[in-house]
């Protein structure tokens, strides 16, 4: 990720006029404004009109800075001429593209050698670099019989300084040889300048990872191959493991592309463990096809298994095999995934070839929690909840073979079963799911599921269902609440008939299957659908935080009586002192907070509004027989009173239009 730094641009000259740098080079002024070749030429000709700046280099430097991991400071991009003392040193380089006091190739090449990372080695450089072989002569060396006067980038002379020599020394990889006066490679690679110093950056680059060494391929003068006897004095001097060398390297191609020399071995990938359940694990509801036609055949109320049945496999998580480095170094592979599947109570286990089999070690009832294959035991009550049982309240799954009495309930983290009915005043939560083979009757009843429900019916009441609702006669004066479908059986338009839904309130996210609802005598219902409780309060939330963000920007211009949001806001306070722009630029600075925030805000907003469209454009209610009037629907703030009687309808929300319309139900259920 790029590093954007702000700043003022500060280009000084330094060594008495001799030298002209950028201090710091920043991605972005204080103005706002990004930092360009032109804003930087616009600002040394002010005071230095005969300066000629390399364009080319400088735009290098300016695309470099962000990439570096640490900035790029006390950059020269021209200089004079330095005066020569009697005495002092003069280079005269082999090849004569290079001269020693073309300080701005020299830093250029420091500076880059010093930031260089894997992303440069196909970069196109601004110069061309010197390229020397192990035992060529760099330059010769001499000493100045004369004085030479130097001069400023502005024209000014500058004195020669008699007491002042400037001298030259061997640096890395270099030998002076004294007698000749020569400075000679004792290894094949780039030349660069550092502090008078000549030294040799030799030609090769470990990659990050340690997996591949490189030849740093790049443009050079004189143009000369890397050869075998460079690279292999190089990997026996630095310890790379020689039979990781690349056999298939071509080393007589033109600059450009680095050439890989010698490459490691990537880590084999690990295979993550994956699990089957091969048995069902939940309570499998009434399939019903698109026509709400719906086969009594395949429900199935409690899921159950058998005594050493299989109850799911899973394969263990692999690890790869080592990689390694260009040392020789071993590279651990990715640590596997390794999802959890544990055998629980009446369970045992089998391991073969990677593969652990989970198996049943008793008839019950299964249940997959938390990673945690089970088989429960049921509390089996053999009547009544009544006074001589009292209330329940238990960990696993209820069997019920009589019915629940007046004003007791029934509390379990499983799943309850009753074949009886449920009486008024009674308290039944499962954490389950809950089958009454009766029906529930009592305006008192409170009855929270946390699974799905079948019931042969329900009068009066309340009633919170997670999962799917399946009633097998009809609805009457309960209120309702339900995340998912529900589904009233029968084909008749009384309670006689069975399939009715009449005087209620109901709150529904998915799908309602009714053969009828309401009845000839005009008893009303109501029905919200495409309704989701906690993902409206998200959003609701998430719109409030949207507004108090766009108020707190709005405090902020009217504090300063200016509006910071325009976006030349930076030329508007040009002219302003200077307490007055810091203030501005503070405000500023914490709108762009506020802006950030807004865009994570909005784009949360945005995906909680989807899954809303999502719920709202699935929802729907099926009637397949007949609407007696009056129905009251809602869906997202939109209502609609049925006052007529309607034949078979589908009522469903146009997200476009924000109506709820209605569709004829053609395909009628026989």
């Amino acid at each position: 990720m790029e590093n954007q730094t702000i700043g003022n641009l500060d280009i000084r000259a330094v060594e008495n006029g001799l030298s002209l740098q950028i201090s710091r080079m920043y991605s972005i002024l204080e103005n706002g404004e990004e930092v360009s070749f032109e804003t930087i030429k616009d600002q040394i000709t002010h005071t230095y009109h005969k300066v000629e700046l390399n364009e080319k280099l400088i735009k290098w430097y300016i695309e470099k800075s962000p990439k570096s991991e640490i900035p790029l400071t006390n950059i020269v991009i021209a200089v004079g001429r330095a005066p020569i003392s009697v005495g002092s040193h003069i280079l005269n380089f082999s090849h004569e593209h290079f001269s020693a006091d073309d300080l701005v190739f020299w830093d250029f090449v420091k500076i880059f050698f010093n930031n260089i990372n894997e992303n440069d080695l196909n970069q196109k450089l601004p110069f061309p670099l010197y390229y020397v072989k192990k035992g060529e002569i760099i330059a010769t060396q001499k000493n100045a019989t004369s004085e030479i006067a130097g001069k400023e980038l502005n024209g000014d002379i500058i004195p020669v300084d008699r007491n002042k020599q400037k001298r030259y020394f061997a640096g890395d990889n270099v030998y002076f040889e004294e007698s000749e006066k020569t400075y000679i490679a004792t290894c094949s690679g780039y030349v660069y300048m550092n502090n008078n110093k000549i030294c040799i950056q030799q030609p090769f680059f470990v990659s990050k990872d340690r997996l591949t060494l490189y030849f740093m391929n790049f443009e050079r003068l004189p143009f000369q191959h890397l050869t075998k006897i460079d690279i292999s004095t190089y990997i026996l001097k630095n310890k790379i493991d020689m039979k990781l060398v690349n056999k298939e390297m071509n080393l007589m191609i033109p600059p450009g592309e680095p050439i890989a020399l010698v490459l490691g071995k990537q880590p084999e990938e690990s295979i993550d463990s994956s699990i089957e359940i091969l048995v069902e694990t939940e309570m499998k509801q009434s399939p019903i096809d698109e026509n709400g036609r719906v086969d009594y055949r395949e429900i199935n109320q409690f899921p159950s298994v058998s005594k050493d049945e299989l109850l799911a496999r899973k394969k263990m998580p692999i690890r790869g095999k080592d990689g390694v480095d260009i040392y020789g170094n071993s590279i651990a592979p990715r640590t596997p995934k390794d999802i959890m599947l544990k055998n629980g109570y009446h369970t045992y286990t089998k391991l073969k070839d990677d593969i652990l089999s989970i198996y049943s070690s008793d008839d019950g009832r299964i249940e997959y929690k938390n990673g945690i294959l089970s088989v429960f035991d049921q509390l089996q009550i053999s009547g009544d909840i009544d006074y001589s049982s009292g209330n329940i309240n238990t960990k696993v799954n209820v069997h019920i073979n009589g019915s629940v009495r007046t004003g007791f309930s029934i509390k379990t983290e499983k799943s309850v079963f009753i074949k009886g009915t449920v009486e008024d005043n009674c308290v039944i939560e499962a954490g389950g799911d809950l089958v009454v083979n009766g029906g529930i009757a009592g305006q008192m009843n409170n009855i929270t599921v946390q699974g799905n429900m079948s019931v042969k019916f329900i009068e009066g009441g309340n009633v919170f269902v997670k999962g799917h609702l399946t009633v097998h006669r009809f609805l009457m004066g309960v209120k309702i609440h339900c995340q998912d479908t529900i589904s009233v059986m029968g084909a008749g338009i009384n309670l006689n008939e069975k399939g009715a839904i009449i005087d209620c309130e109901i709150y529904l996210k998915g799908l309602l299957y009714c053969p009828t609802i309401g009845n000839d005598v005009g008893q009303e219902t109501y029905i919200h659908f495409g309704y989701d409780k906690v993902l409206n309060g998200k959003i609701k939330n998430l719109e409030e935080a949207i507004h108090k963000n766009k108020q707190s920007v709005d405090e902020l211009s009217n504090k300063l009586g200016i509006d910071i949001t325009q976006p030349n806001i930076h030329g508007v306070i040009k002219e302003f002192t200077r307490d007055r722009k810091d203030q501005v630029i503070a405000a500023i600075q914490q709108k762009n907070k506020f802006d950030k925030q807004y865009k994570m805000i909005s784009e949360i907003l945005e995906k909680e509004m989807e899954k809303k469209k999502e719920n709202l454009t699935k929802s729907a209610i099926f009637v397949t027989n007949k609407v007696f009037p009056p129905l009251n629907l809602e869906c997202d703030n939109t209502k609609k009173i049925i006052d007529s009687l309607q034949p078979p309808s589908k009522y469903f929300y146009n997200y476009e239009t924000k109506w709820i319309e209605r569709d004829r139900f053609l395909n009628e259920i026989k």
